[in-house]
């Protein structure tokens, strides 16, 4: 490495190993009705090496990633010791074989602490979060999806994610929820994202943020879009506020051209007063 802030100005070699063993047996019931499809997962890891002090790398665990070899975000290092990482899948299917519903749920047990790993997925501990998620479609034009983290002890929740997206006609409209502990970030924010089909070629849509711990409008967006087997235009209207009270806001017109699927062409214009 030359110049590098995290390595030393010499050729350095290290070799770590890890070894990981994950089984599951799925489980199927079939009625008139539907079907259910019920999946417990184990994985067992191992490693021999000493983890390097990652701990205050800015790292979520979550039901994606908890089963994961590489579940610390980095091949630099290896997670060391050992783990054992345990799950469910269910999931309800309808006579058509769509999904109704689903939850996930799973947890990782350590045989000892490692205050060297990240101290926002609670691997640091010998027992994690219980983290896993949940989707439910009643139906066509709705349907709610919740991730979440909860302590070890289910006494409080770490991260809670939870979103409703709206399909109806010419609208389809996301809401998205998020809250965070002290651990992972102390978040509270609210957003939106919706859409209006004028025809099959014109849309018009709008995007909204708020943190509610601090009562404060992030951005909105407003975006006109045309476009059609060959091209696409659209006309992009952002305002972005600052935390700072005696900042004005950012306010930002953007025109894209963009010819299907050749290039685009962007032009920003600067509409702060």
């Amino acid at each position: 490495t030359e110049n590098s802030t995290s390595y030393k100005n010499k050729e350095d070699y290290e070799v770590f190993g890890a070894f990981l063993v994950k089984t599951f047996l799925p489980l199927k019931r079939v009625y008139d009705n539907g079907s259910d499809y019920l999946k417990p997962i184990a994985s067992f890891r191992y490693s021999p090496n000493n983890t390097k002090n990652i701990s205050n790398k800015d790292l979520r665990l979550s039901y994606d990633n908890i089963f994961a070899l590489n579940r610390i975000g980095t091949n630099e290092i290896v997670e060391g010791g050992k783990s054992l990482s345990l799950g469910v899948e269910y999931e309800n299917r309808n006579k058509n074989n769509e999904k109704l519903f689903s939850l996930n749920l799973a947890n990782s047990i350590s045989n000892r602490k490692n205050d060297n790993l990240p101290l926002k997925t609670k691997l640091n501990e010998e027992r994690s979060d219980l983290v896993g998620k949940l989707s439910f479609s009643p139906n066509k034009v709705i349907n709610f999806n919740y991730s979440f983290s909860y302590d070890n002890n289910l006494k409080y929740s770490n991260y809670d994610s939870i979103s409703a997206n709206v399909n109806y006609g010419i609208i389809s409209s996301s809401f998205n929820f998020l809250s965070s502990g002290d651990v992972i970030g102390n978040d509270e924010i609210i957003s939106n994202s919706s859409t209006i089909k004028l025809d099959n070629e014109k849309s018009l849509k709008f995007n909204i943020a708020k943190d509610l711990n601090k009562d404060f409008t992030e951005y909105y967006d407003l975006i006109y879009e045309y476009e059609t087997d060959c091209l696409k235009t659209s006309i992009e209207y952002n305002k972005k506020f600052y935390r700072d009270g005696n900042l004005q806001p950012e306010k930002s017109l953007f025109l894209t051209l963009r010819f299907i699927p050749f290039a685009e062409f962007r032009q920003e214009a600067d509409i702060n007063q």
